[in-house]
């Protein structure tokens, strides 16, 4: 015959595909046939007397823990659901020859008479073989698999992935997640992880005396002590699915009798209220993640639709359903669980209504509104951060994961970073050339949302101060705007998290430059707090002065008066005079005029500067002083002298400062007048300048 004869007659006679162990396991459960039985034990014996020879390290005992091993198969076909046979297999086997094994122990020790047949002699590593085994028994049942189809039967990768219904590249992952689980728990028993995959764990011939022998024992035939061995293995894994139901029914027992004890009571639901339980009961979303495992297609995508209607109050038990031993679990929960979030995150966005007072049933929300609140502010900014879909993903992000938050908000932070460097760069060029365009600037909400994402605890510390210092930008569209009230909220709420002293001082100085009085609070804890950093605690105190009430009054009087109060802390250059037109010149430069070296020569010729310093004292007598109305300037503060709105102001700005005296005398002399002041002050009861 011709070659391309050959090779046609190939192509005509089909190839024979050996049928799958389901599907054998199947038909011996419709059929009981004992040649479908004897193709299962022709395939899984060399692997299960392996097994079994390790274990035990006698020629008969692996026998008839061998024998033992189908019986149970037989016996418990019907039962086998979601898991390979080989794995099963695997882990019959283990655990019959170590029963076994623990038996003979025990029959060594109390029988005095000779045995009469004398044990084979057990291989150098019989020990660590049986480590092997026993730890291949404790993986999960996706590595198990993986290992035992591919190490302890030696089928291809494809052939395997066959068997197992996925992808030949996932096996792939599986089994080299498995040798090195594998690998750490051998180290961990101070044993070479190098024989993961060795000759110790190579299938064993069976022989056809043995392959008749255990055709006898699954028909009840012979095999006395192989059929003690199996009933006892049979006992032992009914008691272990039966603890599990034993344990949920005295649970279940305990809530009926507090249900029953409830509906006696005076105030008992009505009569239909065991209705309601039961069909929440049905709906139960951990049974329905179990039922995502099911041997039933149609019964995994029932469950798999239901808890999809479910939504986001199916998120703990997709969560542990992760954890699963069975990969199809794992898998659809991960589908379930991102596809739940995005049904959730796109509801929200298309029925949220800010010009309502309806609450949304969504984590996002409900966070949000303890940071920034539920009024018509809060509700107008939130909708501004959900309209942009990278916004509202950061958001999401953030609340399904709040221990990653930090990296999340790293992340923004130095993407944020990077972006203000190129707006600079780009308006130095415009500078260079004015008909070059306009740099497009992001939007103000892009920048509020990283500082959202820093009410995280877990952003403390995240980053650097050089690049969290970019944050602090002027707001004008946001503070200006309808959620004005809430933009500081979220500020506030950044800010109490921030631990640098770069990112601290900005800060407290935009609280005072936009007038965030809704930091109060955060800044009187500050300077109740005795431990806080002097000049932090100081610049506190000097913004409670701008935006206190009536109550702060005696906080700051508490504070001027401590005596460690007025030990100085920090160092100033005091200029007595010319602070004037110091101030003018800065002034014009600050708004693009011109200025000559010059004008600032001549100014600081004719200034009176010398070297001082600064207590907490002197702070809180002048913020006490500015919030009860007067003027610290005139009691012999020394304070800089800067243009607000246009007009001279020689006592505040928005960033209050108080630069301390040059000597001890003129600081008593300035606390004196701040005391007699105030003392009468609070005589005629003035109003004191309310917080908004």
């Amino acid at each position: 015959m011709s070659r391309s004869a050959v090779a046609l007659a190939r192509s005509i006679v089909p190839r024979i595909v050996p049928a799958p162990d389901a599907a054998l396991l199947k038909t011996f459960i419709a059929s009981r046939t004992d040649d479908t039985f004897a193709e299962l034990v022709r395939r899984h014996g060399p692997m299960v007397l392996a097994v079994c020879n390790r274990v035990l390290a006698d020629e008969h005992d692996a026998e008839d823990a061998f024998q033992a091993v189908f019986i149970v198969l037989a016996r418990k076909a019907g039962t086998i659901r979601g898991t390979n046979l080989a794995a099963w297999l695997h882990g019959v086997a283990a655990r019959t020859a170590k029963g076994l094994r623990v038996t003979r122990k025990r029959r060594r020790k109390y029988e005095r008479a000779t045995r009469e047949r004398k044990p084979t002699e057990a291989p150098a590593d019989h020990d660590l073989a049986g480590v092997i085994d026993e730890e291949l028994a404790n993986l999960s049942e996706a590595y198990r698999e993986a290992i035992v189809l591919c190490e302890l039967r030696g089928l291809s990768r494809k052939r395997a992935a066959v068997e197992l219904g996925i992808p030949e590249g996932t096996l792939s992952s599986r089994l080299a997640g498995a040798k090195r689980k594998l690998a750490e728990r051998l180290s961990a028993r101070g044993l070479a992880p190098s024989i993961v995959a060795g000759a110790l764990l190579a299938p064993n011939a069976v022989s056809a005396q043995l392959l008749q022998a255990t055709a006898a024992a699954v028909r009840g035939a012979a095999g006395s002590a192989a059929s003690a061995t199996a009933a006892t293995v049979v006992k032992a894994m009914l008691f272990d699915q039966l603890r599990p139901a034993v344990l949920a029914a005295a649970v279940c027992l305990t809530i009926v009798c507090g249900g029953l004890a409830v509906t006696h009571s005076s105030d008992s639901p009505p009569d239909g209220s065991a209705h309601v339980l039961a069909a929440r009961q049905v709906a139960d979303p951990v049974d329905l993640v179990k039922k995502l495992g099911s041997d039933d297609f149609a019964g995994r995508e029932a469950a798999h639709k239901r808890l999809r209607a479910v939504g986001l109050k199916a998120e703990p038990a997709l969560r542990a359903g992760l954890k699963s031993e069975d990969p199809e679990i794992r898998t659809r929960c991960a589908e379930l669980l991102t596809a739940i979030r995005k049904d959730a995150l796109d509801a929200l966005v298309k029925d949220f209504d800010p010009a309502k007072d309806t609450e949304p049933d969504h984590p996002i929300w409900a966070r949000f509104k303890t940071i920034a609140g539920a009024d018509r502010a809060a509700r107008a900014l939130f909708a501004e951060l959900i309209a942009d879909p990278h916004r509202r993903q950061l958001l999401d992000d953030a609340d399904r994961d709040p221990v990653g938050a930090g990296k999340l908000y790293a992340a923004e932070v130095k993407a944020y970073y990077v972006y203000v460097q190129k707006l600079w760069q780009k308006q130095l060029e415009r500078l260079n050339n004015p008909k070059a365009p306009a740099p497009q600037e992001r939007p103000w909400a892009d920048e509020l949302v990283v500082l959202y994402l820093g009410t995280y605890s877990q952003s403390a510390r995240a980053v650097s101060d050089n690049l969290e210092n970019q944050l602090f930008r002027k707001w004008d569209a946001a503070l200006t705007g309808s959620a004005g009230p809430a933009v500081r909220r979220v500020f506030t709420a950044w800010f109490a998290l921030r631990d640098h002293e770069l990112v601290i001082e900005g800060g407290l100085n935009a609280i005072g430059r936009d007038r965030m009085t809704e930091a109060l609070p955060l800044l009187r804890k500050l300077v109740a707090d005795e431990k806080t950093d002097p000049d932090r605690r100081a610049q506190a105190i000097l913004t409670i002065g701008m935006l206190g009430t009536r109550d702060d009054l005696s906080l700051l009087r508490r504070v001027a008066e401590a005596p460690a109060a007025n030990k100085p802390h920090t160092k100033w250059s005091v200029i007595l005079k010319g602070r004037e037109e110091l101030d003018f010149l800065w002034h014009g430069v600050k708004f693009g005029e011109k200025v000559t070296q010059e004008q600032w020569a001549e100014a600081w010729r004719k200034a009176d500067v010398r070297e001082g310093d600064r207590s907490l004292a002197d702070c809180a007598w002048a913020a006490a002083v500015k919030l009860a109305g007067g003027k610290p300037a005139e009691l012999g503060f020394l304070c800089p002298h800067i243009l607000d709105g246009g007009k001279p102001d020689p006592d505040w700005f928005y960033s209050p400062r108080i630069h301390g005296f040059p000597d001890a005398k003129a600081r008593a002399t300035a606390h004196k007048k701040a005391r007699e002041w105030l003392d009468g002050r609070e005589k005629v009861a003035p109003p004191v300048p309310s917080a908004r």
